[in-house]
Order: structure tokens, then sequence, then C-alpha cells
């Protein structure tokens, strides 16, 4: 069976991603950074989502010789002019929970229709054996909540309400809720659909 590795270090997404593939029962068996023994630290300084997704798969594909997918995304906050941005884990120092807050503060005492916010995410693809890229972009719109929600923290998950779900956040999803609005399941989802027709 045809590997495909998946360029994370981050517990939280390769678990989501194992559940991914398990689920559409592809014949992909995934391989992650911590399985092959690689501890390798990508500086993510693109300027847009595709380029840190693409470096990171290009650089763990050449390393290897795997098929190789990595993603990044960003957390945007309209009131906020977009902030944190595509730089949604280095937008301030301190903990995912400290960036949560900062937010929170900022846009205390404004309405619900006034705390839109974006998760946008892409999935790169890259294939060391012919040197080529497929590439995925995928946005969730939604919410800012006026306080954290659920358990789980991760990211920006504790205080993000997709529109699909306005009475939940991230946090407080399902694995098969998150897995219907969230970026890597719909990335990977239609990664599988041209698996074995183009690459």
């Amino acid at each position: 069976m045809k590997k495909i590795l998946i360029a994370t270090t981050n517990k939280n997404k390769a678990d989501q991603f194992k559940r991914i593939f398990k689920r559409e029962k592809f014949y992909l068996k995934t391989t992650f950074l911590v399985e092959m023994g690689i501890k390798d630290d990508i500086e993510e300084d693109g300027k847009t989502l595709l380029e840190n997704a693409e470096k990171k798969a290009e650089y763990f594909g050449e390393k290897t010789g795997l098929l190789t997918l990595a993603d990044d995304f960003g957390f945007f906050v309209y009131h906020m002019g977009g902030k944190p941005g595509i730089h949604a884990k280095r937008w301030m120092e301190g903990t995912d929970t400290d960036r949560c807050d900062e937010i929170l503060k900022r846009l205390d005492g404004l309405l619900e229709k006034d705390r839109g916010a974006l998760y946008a995410g892409v999935i790169a693809v890259y294939d060391p054996k012919v040197k080529k890229f497929w590439h995925f972009k995928l946005e969730t719109r939604g919410k800012v909540s006026n306080k954290f929600k659920g358990k789980k923290a991760f990211g920006y998950d504790q205080i993000f309400s997709p529109d699909k779900f306005p009475d939940k956040t991230y946090s407080e999803l399902s694995d098969e809720e998150l897995e219907a609005v969230g970026h890597r399941s719909k990335g990977v989802m239609e990664f599988l659909k041209i698996y074995g027709k183009k690459l």
C-alpha cells in the first residue's frame, strides 16, 4: 500500500488526519513525522498560507521521498482588520489561550453581527517523484463567541463558532461535526477525488 506522509508534529492535527483517511477507507497508508523519527522544525516564513504549506510539503517530501501532505491555517477577525491572519500562531507571545483571551478583550461588548471571523486553511500535497504540487484552499466562516466554550484548547477553537453550528464553538463540536466544516477534512476529500487521476 502506498504511503502518504502527513507533515505535522501536532498531535491534534495528526489525530484528525488519521480519522479522515480512516473514514474514507482510502488506499493510502498514513505515516507521520514522529513515526519516522523526524524532528526537523520548518520556519513558516511565507507571505501566504499556500507558501507555508508548500514549503513544508516540499521539504519533507524531498527528505523522505514520500508523497507528502502539509497544511497551514489562518484566523481572520474582521473587527481587528483581519488579524491574527496568516500569523495565527505567531501573532503574539504566549499560549493559544492567551491569544484567544486577547481577541475576546478586543471584541468585548460588540454585538454578534460585528464579531465575524474566518478560519482559512490550505492543504498542499507534494509528490517528490514528479516534483509536482496539488493544493486546496478552503474557508469556514463564522463568529467569535463572547466567551471561552469547550474543553479542547487548540488554536482558536474555543472562541470560534462556524455558521453551520452557530451555538457551538469548534471546541464543542464532535469529531464528525468538525470534519463536516473544517478545512482539513474538506481538503483531504478534494485531494482524494483526484488521486489516481492526476497523481
